[in-house]
């Protein structure tokens, strides 16, 4: 249920502040997608590790969280045309103007989004294995490092156009994984957190360089099905790697595992890059 309503709440969110700032909304959604993760793995984190009920306060918090967002949303102004057929209206597609744009910046965008679903599902745990650290908050602070350095990176590039931008996220999202997995290989934190700042950088950089490039193609009334492609896609690339990983990592180790993973990821982003810059030179 809470994963239904976190899709409907970011498209439904996300195209209603394209609606009311069309210049600024992309770095708003990027933004606020990465300060919300970074808040809610650090602050899980921080709870779960000193305060007390630590399987039930994550949960009540949430929840007084999200009555206060709903009070403030029963008031907010509509900001598209209500009309009849809310099944028909619930559409994913993308626009053939966009389409050319969204094919190329397809690896990539599975790759970044890969990366954190491993983050947010298997992470901690190597952490855990490779270092022998045990604290919780240990975990929550290695994961909330990707998307805060995510949120850094998208304001301070906000101005830099969108595909220089998207390349300069490629290359930092590799790199920053294979420090990462250097880390993971020779057992220090301290070099698989400057990994996952690294990769949180090329994270950021491509989620915002990608939005940007995609979403100014659509016309008003294709920006909620576009923004709904683009979701769909990456909470795909989210979930379903990381559960494969999580389901080979008794087989193979956790480590080994891990390894795999950040090898595909810096393929794909490799791949990518080859697709912008051959769809660049062919224009």
């Amino acid at each position: 249920m809470q994963g239904f309503a976190t899709g409907f709440a970011t498209t439904t969110l996300g195209a209603t502040i394209l609606d009311t700032d069309r210049e600024r909304a992309p770095v708003l959604n990027s933004v606020t997608a990465f300060a919300g993760l970074s808040a809610g793995t650090l602050g899980a984190g921080v709870l779960v590790t000193f305060a007390p009920a630590p399987e039930q306060l994550v949960f009540i918090v949430l929840l007084v969280a999200s009555v206060m967002e709903a009070a403030v949303l029963w008031y907010m102004p509509e900001t598209a045309e209500l009309r009849r057929g809310a099944l028909a209206s619930l559409r994913v597609r993308v626009p053939a103007a966009a389409r050319s744009t969204f094919a190329s910046i397809t690896p990539v965008n599975i790759a970044a989004w890969a990366l954190g679903g491993f983050y947010f599902s298997l992470m901690p745990a190597v952490v855990r294995v490779a270092t022998g650290a045990t604290l919780p908050v240990v975990g929550g602070i290695v994961v909330a490092a990707l998307t805060f350095a995510g949120a850094v990176v998208v304001v301070a590039l906000r101005k830099i156009a969108p595909e220089r931008t998207l390349r300069s996220g490629i290359v930092a999202l590799a790199f920053g994984v294979a420090i990462t997995l250097a880390g993971v290989q020779y057992q220090f934190v301290w070099i698989m957190l400057c990994g996952t700042v690294v990769s949180g950088l090329g994270f950021g950089s491509v989620f915002s360089g990608a939005l940007r490039s995609v979403m100014p193609l659509a016309q008003p009334d294709e920006r909620a099905a576009l923004l709904s492609a683009f979701y769909v896609e990456g909470y795909l690339a989210f979930t379903l790697p990381a559960m494969l990983a999580g389901f080979l990592a008794p087989v193979v180790g956790l480590t080994t595992a891990a390894e795999f993973y950040g090898a595909a990821v810096i393929l794909l982003a490799l791949a990518s890059l080859s697709a912008t810059t051959f769809r660049k030179m062919n224009r």
